[in-house]
């Protein structure tokens, strides 16, 4: 059975390919390990970013979403993207509620 840290771990790893397209428009990344968090920055505001186990399926989640949080399945195609496009869809539409 993986724990948290080391699909986190397998998540990053397959990240890194793409880092530098992901840094080209806009993201930064910071890998809070004490706490298992990849932190990522988007036009001056931090977002958390954690993989969490709900029942017996893996999640991304994201915050602040809105006033709340962003959810997606670790193992859909694509969840990554899927996180920065929340990302940028929080800063397009929210940012000045």
């Amino acid at each position: 059975m993986e724990n948290i840290n080391e699909i986190l771990d397998i998540q990053i790893q397959s990240i890194l390919p793409d880092i530098n397209s992901y840094k080209n428009e806009g993201y930064s990344f910071n890998i809070n390990n004490k706490e298992n968090i990849l932190l990522i920055t988007y036009n001056n505001i931090l977002y958390e970013t954690k993989i969490i186990k709900i029942d017996n399926d893996y999640y991304w989640h994201l915050s602040p979403y809105n006033n709340s949080y962003f959810l997606t399945n670790l193992y859909n195609p694509n969840s990554f993207d899927m996180v920065l496009f929340a990302i940028k869809e929080n800063d397009t539409l929210y940012k000045n509620q």
